[in-house]
């Protein structure tokens, strides 16, 4: 039976409340409900006495009726699922409650960062990894369903990205791929959806010379991927700044003669490939003469200084913020100088 506010006084009758304290003459005097002032009355006493109970667990699921967010509810909650040795049937009923708990509070830490301590005990505590790979694949489930209400939900990526790396299996990788592939699909847009996409080509080693991506033929085919859903929409931020990242950490972390050689002639077939696509554009009278697409120029610029172009990109900076990106116009003029100077 769910505890309710009239239960309190029977079930915890070797109980004092501890009310809330407030000072003499508060600001500001919130006024709650008298079920409220009566449930946290016997919470607060509860956790003075660490009482690690079943009762304790329910008061605490009656507190968080009231107050989903109450970071401090939500860690005695946790005290008391620790003391009482919860099994994995049990943590799976926990998360099905946070899951309802959940429902009219997508962007709530607390929950959010309950799921994951839920979690991490259970994965820690796996031997064989059986039952965590079921957990996570649940998991990834439920997180699935919030993002499909909510695409941009930083909470739900941010513990997406959690436990991929906490199972980290090339099959869980892999399916993390095909997974933003199919947002992309829908949605070329999801900026959301690219993001993760890089943590998920790179394993989730996002820093450093080891988050490189090494393979070759991986690196070309990632390329073409990103140039084909560029083609469906030139005007696309995130993609081309998923483009220019592959082509940057190439140029940065290629070291030796074969892998620069490789940095360089990738580089030389992206620039070639965009100055082909602005070209087109123009032929097919896709673009208006005086609406040039602000985001291919922008990338060009980028891929030119790198080639060495430093004066065609420096003519790119002044048409940028002269005619086609005056919002920005200080920028690209900053730009152009840096281009000037380094000729």
């Amino acid at each position: 039976k769910q505890l309710t506010a009239a239960d309190l006084t029977e079930v915890f009758s070797d109980i004092t409340p501890t009310p809330q304290q407030d000072s003499a003459n508060p600001v500001c005097v919130i006024s709650y409900t008298p079920d409220f002032t009566k449930a946290f009355g016997y919470l607060r006493a509860i956790i003075e006495k660490n009482e690690l109970t079943q009762r304790a667990l329910d008061l605490t699921a009656l507190c968080l009726g009231f107050n989903p967010a109450n970071y401090t509810t939500w860690h005695f909650r946790r005290k008391c699922i620790s003391a009482l040795n919860y099994s994995v049937q049990q943590i799976e009923s926990e998360l099905e409650y946070v899951r309802n708990m959940g429902g009219g509070n997508p962007k709530n830490y607390q929950i959010w960062y309950h799921r994951r301590s839920l979690l991490e005990t259970q994965f820690e505590c796996d031997d064989n990894g059986k039952s965590s790979d079921g957990l996570a694949k649940n998991e990834l489930e439920y997180i699935q369903s919030v993002l499909e209400v909510d695409p941009k939900n930083y909470h739900a990526w941010s513990h997406r990205q959690w436990v991929v790396r906490s199972i980290d299996s090339s099959a869980m990788w892999e399916a993390e791929i095909s997974f933003t592939d199919a947002l992309i699909l829908t949605d070329v847009w999801n900026n959301s959806a690219w993001n993760h996409r890089w943590f998920a080509v790179h394993r989730g080693n996002c820093r450093g010379e080891g988050s490189v991506f090494t393979d070759s033929q991986s690196v070309e085919a990632e390329v073409q991927y990103v140039m084909d859903k560029i083609a469906t929409d030139v005007h696309n931020d995130a993609a081309w700044r998923y483009l220019l990242g592959l082509v940057s950490e190439q140029m940065q972390h290629r070291s030796g003669s074969n892998g620069g050689d490789f940095a360089h002639k990738l580089l030389e077939e992206v620039e070639k490939e965009v100055s082909k696509m602005s070209i087109s554009l123009q032929e097919y009278g896709i673009e208006n003469p005086n609406e040039k697409c602000v985001q291919l120029m922008a990338a060009h610029v980028d891929l030119l200084v790198w080639k060495g172009d430093v004066q065609v990109a420096a003519m790119l900076c002044h048409d940028l913020g002269t005619l086609y990106d005056t919002t920005r116009c200080k920028y690209w003029a900053l730009r152009a100088r840096e281009c000037e100077q380094s000729t």
